[in-house]
């Protein structure tokens, strides 16, 4: 009787533990934030009368004039992905400057460093990757297709890029604006030679 106890004991134990993962997602969590509809409008364009291989080429050309390395790409789902590496330099923080000063006191020998990094910035090492997607709309009366463009900048610690420092959404506006303008010369010209 007692063995049967000792067996039972971790099921008791784990049971208030299962029945918490049964509480449910919390109904906020489900909302999209107010601003995503005018994120998607920035990020997304219509072409009519292109076709989507068409499209998608015109994309790949455009992603490699910006500097982008494609890194995949698939055309029966109309996708493609592609990644360009940075190095941005940034102004020193208010408390690196306190613990630069620090080691400029302790050991005088960092001072040039100091001093360079106080005029040039702090270098930060940085990945832009971009996703495309192509979205054939036939709602129309012309064949038509939609293409939407997102990119997200990772900020590394290392010119390694082995730690990440943070990750953000790019939502420039005018990164978008240039994208598309881009994009619709290249179907131009590419619909001109054919």
């Amino acid at each position: 009787m007692r063995a049967s106890l000792h067996c039972r004991l971790p099921l008791w134990l784990a049971l208030p533990v299962l029945l918490a993962g049964c509480a449910g997602i919390p109904a906020a969590a489900l909302k999209l934030p107010p601003d995503s509809a005018a994120d998607r409008e920035r990020q997304s364009h219509r072409y009519e009368g292109v076709s989507e291989a068409r499209l998608l080429s015109a994309s790949l050309g455009v992603l490699q004039d910006l500097g982008f390395t494609v890194d995949g790409s698939e055309g029966r789902l109309g996708v493609v992905t592609g990644s360009k590496k940075l190095t941005a330099r940034r102004p020193l923080r208010s408390n690196e400057v306190i613990s630069r000063l620090a080691l400029t006191a302790c050991i005088p020998y960092f001072a040039p460093f100091v001093a360079y990094d106080a005029a040039a910035g702090i270098k930060e090492p940085q990945l832009v990757r971009l996703s495309l997607v192509t979205h054939p709309d036939s709602t129309g009366s012309t064949p038509a297709c939609f293409v939407r463009v997102t990119a997200q900048r990772v900020v590394y610690i290392d010119e390694q890029l082995t730690g990440v420092k943070s990750l953000e959404a790019l939502d420039d506006p005018r990164f978008f604006e240039e994208f598309f303008k881009r994009l619709s010369q290249s179907v131009f010209l590419q619909e001109g030679k054919t």
